[in-house]
């Protein structure tokens, strides 16, 4: 399937909601959205800052030709420049980005009472987080979820030899071993306990942000220290959040690179982040038994 057969089922879910017909808009949507991630989970994407740098140098004159809005395409030469040195992205540098889902127009900062192109609502207007790992899940499905990753940490990380939990793969992994990527887990999981401590204490946290060069524990903790460690932390923070005011979610605090995000948004982008780095673990867990 090819760029112009997403179209089409875009424009089916278009036809389809403009008919009143949403649920079969709903069904090509996903259509649309699992053919996309089958074909991206099958390339190797960059993964190494310098090949992320090229990709988006060389994709800028493309994007220019499609008379895209200024001030989006005048944001890429500071991303390439942060990403470059290592530096974070921050909320400031990038601020939100809102599409006219009518016509395409694009709005920066806060979307327009209406539309200048179209004449369209400003409810119209989608925003983009800048990663799906802020939206918010219910709580009782975090409770649940965040209870499952000490059992499943000590289980992808079972029976393998030192050698092996330290063998790095290059290519869609990035040169990651699994007792790195066990490591990032831990530092994560202190992040986020450490958060939700200044969400208990303030009603509006300030929480500095980390670039991902930093997001990874460097203490040489072993695969059982790890679990120990990432185990202790998950518990106490748990049972930290089930004692806290229903209130206490929907605090606010101002966070470097995505800017306001509530307690339940944090508690959201960790359990998610950690579950996207599931798959990783699995398939690194595979190679270095198959070798």
């Amino acid at each position: 399937m090819n760029d112009s057969d997403l179209i089409g089922l875009y424009r089916l879910a278009r036809a389809a909601t403009d008919a009143g017909y949403y649920n079969a808009a709903k069904l090509f949507y996903g259509a649309a959205a699992s053919l996309i991630n089958r074909q991206l989970s099958a390339e190797a994407l960059p993964k190494i800052d310098q090949d992320l740098v090229a990709a988006i140098a060389a994709i800028e004159p493309q994007l220019a030709a499609l008379n895209l809005d200024r001030a989006l395409l005048d944001s890429l030469p500071h991303i390439r420049s942060a990403i470059t040195n290592n530096g974070m992205l921050t909320y400031a540098d990038v601020p939100p980005v809102f599409v006219c889902r009518v016509c395409g127009q694009i709005a920066r900062d806060r979307a327009p009472e209406a539309c200048p192109n179209c004449g369209t609502g400003q409810l119209t207007f989608q925003s983009f987080a800048a990663t799906f790992y802020l939206e918010p899940e219910p709580i009782d499905v975090l409770f649940e979820q965040l209870a499952i990753t000490p059992d499943w940490l000590d289980h992808i990380l079972a029976d393998l030899p030192a050698d092996r939990l330290a063998q790095k793969l290059g290519g869609a992994e990035g040169e990651w071993s699994l007792i790195e990527a066990a490591s990032h887990q831990l530092d994560a999981q202190k992040l986020i306990a450490h958060r939700v401590d200044l969400f208990m204490k303030n009603e509006a946290p300030n929480l500095s942000g980390k670039s991902p060069a930093d997001m990874i524990d460097r203490s040489g903790l072993s695969a059982p220290q790890i679990i120990q460690a990432f185990r202790q932390s998950r518990t106490h923070m748990i049972d930290r959040l089930r004692s806290a005011p229903a209130a206490y979610w929907s605090r606010i605090g101002q966070h470097t690179e995505f800017g306001p995000v509530t307690l339940q948004q944090q508690v959201s982008y960790f359990a998610k982040h950690e579950q996207w780095h599931m798959a990783q673990m699995t398939r690194i867990r595979k190679a270095v038994i198959r070798e």
